[in-house]
């Protein structure tokens, strides 16, 4: 039995899976545990359990989510296969022998409509690598087909498994108007790519909004 109290292995949690505080919802029937875990973890969304009301407590969540059963496979995918990256990386001393060892390949292309739930998601749920814009799964669909716009998409992958959709960002004309990197993608050198690839493609030469 796991004895450690609610908010550390909340925090255990969130740290297995590598998303942040603010993306967990804790629910009990204990207004004790409820209230420690609002003290100690602020971000963390704490509902009491009471039969009668949970359910209207969680309508707000997006419980009907469109983001894919491709998706959510591939995320549990590189949750299953994280052991083995922690064991190659233990392997060397130098992160960046280890980085090369990983055999990240990244592809980076012009988002289709079939990507605007996952693009949205990113925007929603990234909160370090970013310049903070947020966008709904229907203005990502709105975006793509603008003249003036063009949104890309950044797919990962390594020695172990597809790692999905990873990034993106989206350049009105000149200006970079979107930059949104997961935090599992932070760390493997993608962040210089990314912008490597942004001026090979555009040419920026000044104005962002980062």
């Amino acid at each position: 039995m796991n004895l450690e109290n609610k908010p550390e292995n909340i925090k255990r949690i969130a740290e297995a899976l590598n998303i942040s505080l603010d993306s967990i919802a804790f629910i009990d029937d204990s207004v004790v545990e409820i209230e420690a875990v609002k003290s100690i973890l602020p971000e963390v969304t704490a509902i009491l359990y009471e039969c009668d009301l949970v359910y209207d407590k969680l309508s707000w969540f997006n419980l009907k989510s469109n983001v894919s059963i491709v998706d959510i496979e591939k995320r549990n995918e590189t949750y299953r296969t994280d052991k083995s990256r922690e064991a190659l990386e233990s392997q060397y001393d130098s992160f960046v022998d280890y980085i090369n060892a990983l055999e990240i390949k990244m592809n980076i292309h012009e988002a289709t409509p079939i990507e605007s739930s996952r693009i949205a998601e990113l925007t929603q749920r990234t909160n370090k690598c970013t310049n903070g814009k947020r966008y709904t799964a229907g203005e990502i669909k709105d975006h793509i087909v603008l003249k003036n716009v063009k949104l890309y998409s950044l797919s990962v992958s390594d020695r172990f498994s597809d790692l999905g959709l990873d990034g993106t960002f989206e350049v009105e004309e000149y200006t970079l108007t979107l930059f949104c990197l997961s935090c599992s993608a932070l760390g493997c050198e993608m962040e210089g790519k990314l912008f490597e690839s942004i001026a090979a493609k555009h040419q920026l030469q000044a104005r962002t909004r980062i």
